[in-house]
């Protein structure tokens, strides 16, 4: 996949220095060119959820996805670890 500067914001919320993905001419996902691997494939991940039917499975997914969201935005604002573990590291 190959990257292009675009607006708006990259598609997790959180994600404040990316442009959102887009989709090209044969379906694929196009990436900004400095997207992380962790974010490329969260994004796959929640375009294949929110494009499936909903089910229990897909419902377990969809909160996956947001446990992993907030581990990535870990790597941008550290001293959020503390809040979600009780105490420094």
């Amino acid at each position: 996949m190959r990257g292009a500067l675009r607006d708006p914001t990259c598609l997790r919320p959180t994600c404040r220095f990316t442009p959102m993905p887009t989709f090209t001419d044969d379906g694929e996902l196009d990436f900004f060119a400095y997207c992380s691997l962790s974010c490329k494939e969260w994004c796959e991940a929640a375009v294949t959820v929110a494009q499936a039917d909903y089910s229990p499975v897909i419902e377990r997914r969809a909160h996956r996805l947001d446990v992993l969201s907030t581990l990535l935005d870990l790597r941008e604002q550290p001293g959020e670890l503390e809040e979600l573990t009780g105490g420094p590291q």
